[in-house]
């Protein structure tokens, strides 16, 4: 299921070029290749079965994620001219299995390595994080200027150290940052803006080679005709309705009883229509305080979504009066050269109430693995005591637990130790071979001259100038 070997196609070129050559020729190399395919299929077939029942063994509950979801499905993520093998897989314990959703081999990774990625998709195992009896926080103190000051304040006094985690990508070094900000003020964004974002970016601007990422939920929108779409068309003009109705009756004389009634209604549509005019000015302020705040300080990042769509509206953020596209991903200008594609995916509806915003990068340069890349050679694995001397190596080899010093330090320095020891070993099975040859050599030698003195001890005396002169000649190949 998981191994394919060599093309039809290539095995009938192979057996018209041996029908093309002469049967004397053709019978001992086509032992030879019986031979060499019978060693190699039971080469493969230990290469794989030790693994496996050692796998099966100490491993009974760890389930290989692919063929659970793909039971008799053929598929490979490395693939050769000769030869095709699924040897990339995940595997997952029994307890997580019903949380796997789904799973496929990504084939759009050839600028970073010859093997396709195997990518799984899992769902949480409860409900989602968002839902009934989730404590909300009552804001009722919003309606005292003093007490929001207060507030103001005290968020202002709560800022996170800035810092930036730091991503080691297709040779490339990135700074992520992740952003949440305020719902409901917009100077607080502002100072967000203006203090730790813009200290990263300063340092981001003297290290280009960097590229820096800012995302999150920004809570305001950069700019409003696009991002932000207000209360639906129809409801909209069911109001614009019963104003009309309502200036209708106006127009007619009311009877003296329903004059107080009257009042009562143009007071509290005055009192609304203050209130979406409030409402409007405060949206329209808490989108462009933190929007000029950004253009000014972090005038080198940019929206991806609407470098790559626009003019294009989009939300991440839908409500059943309004949405918004308050979900964004900046990019430092540096970067966005790199930038493949941006999309919104819709699929979180179990984790978020927010759709998640997912940007594709290329690598900066070429592909890590291309044509010239040095390979290791393996001629030492038709020894038995190399075999067993890497095995030994490779056991005292284990990597440290950090994973940054196993990144940057550890594993370049392992590929080095490695193509020493593969160097190493290669030169010891060479002397052995060149040895072995040697002995058999010699030994079939000392044959031909035993040979050659048993038949001078027997030849007739017209035959001894031949037999002594055999003799000679096989004492030289001795010597």
């Amino acid at each position: 299921m998981d191994r394919r070997q060599l093309a039809a196609a290539q095995q009938q070129q192979q057996q018209q070029q041996q029908q093309q050559q002469p049967q004397q020729q053709q019978q001992p190399q086509q032992q030879q290749q019986q031979q060499q395919q019978q060693q190699q299929e039971r080469g493969m077939q230990t290469r794989d079965a030790v693994p496996a029942a050692a796998w099966a063994q100490h491993l009974p509950h760890m389930c290989d994620v692919w063929r659970a979801k793909h039971p008799v499905r053929r598929a490979f993520t490395y693939v050769r001219a000769t030869a095709a093998s699924r040897i990339d897989r995940i595997y997952c314990s029994d307890a997580l299995m019903p949380q796997v959703v789904a799973c496929r081999h990504e084939d759009q990774c050839a600028a970073v390595s010859d093997h396709s990625a195997v990518v799984v998709q899992l769902q949480p195992r409860g409900p989602g994080v968002l839902g009934p009896g989730l404590r909300r926080l009552r804001m009722s103190f919003q309606a005292d200027a003093e007490c929001r000051d207060a507030m103001r304040t005290w968020l202002a006094s709560q800022q996170p150290p800035a810092d930036a985690v730091p991503l080691v990508w297709a040779g490339q070094q990135l700074r992520v940052v992740g952003v949440y900000m305020h719902a409901d003020d917009h100077v607080a964004n502002a100072a967000i803006i203006s203090g730790p974002l813009r200290d990263l970016y300063q340092q981001q601007r003297h290290q280009p080679v960097h590229g820096l990422i800012v995302l999150g939920d920004f809570n305001f929108v950069p700019s409003r005709i696009l991002d932000r779409r207000q209360l639906a068309a129809a409801q909209q003009q069911q109001q614009q309705q019963q104003q009309q109705q309502q200036q209708q009756q106006q127009q007619q004389p009311p009877p003296p009883p329903q004059q107080q009634q009257q009042q009562q209604q143009q007071q509290q549509q005055q009192q609304q229509q203050q209130q979406q005019q409030q409402q409007e000015r405060g949206m329209q302020t808490r989108d462009a305080v933190p929007a000029a705040a950004w253009a000014q300080h972090l005038p080198h990042m940019c929206d991806v979504w609407h470098a790559k769509h626009p003019v294009r509206r989009a939300f991440t953020y839908v409500r059943a009066t309004a949405a918004s596209r308050i979900d964004r991903i900046y990019c430092s200008d540096a970067l966005m050269p790199q930038v493949v594609a941006c999309r919104h995916e819709d699929q979180c509806a179990a984790v978020s109430d927010h759709s998640a915003v997912v940007v594709q990068l290329q690598p900066r340069g070429p592909g890590v693995l291309g044509p010239g890349l040095r390979r290791l050679r393996m001629s030492f694995q038709a020894d038995a005591e190399c075999r067993d001397a890497m095995r030994t190596w490779l056991a005292s080899q284990q990597p440290p637990a950090d994973a940054a010093t196993l990144v940057d330090q550890w594993w370049p320095a392992f590929k080095r130790r490695l193509a020493a020891k593969f160097a190493e070993l290669n030169r010891a099975t060479r002397q052995a071979q060149a040895a072995r040859a040697h002995a058999a050599q010699r030994t079939a030698a000392a044959a031909a001259v035993l040979a050659a003195y048993s038949q001078l001890e027997s030849c007739a005396d017209a035959a001894v100038p031949a037999a002594l002169q055999s003799v000679v000649s096989a004492r030289s190949h001795l010597a």
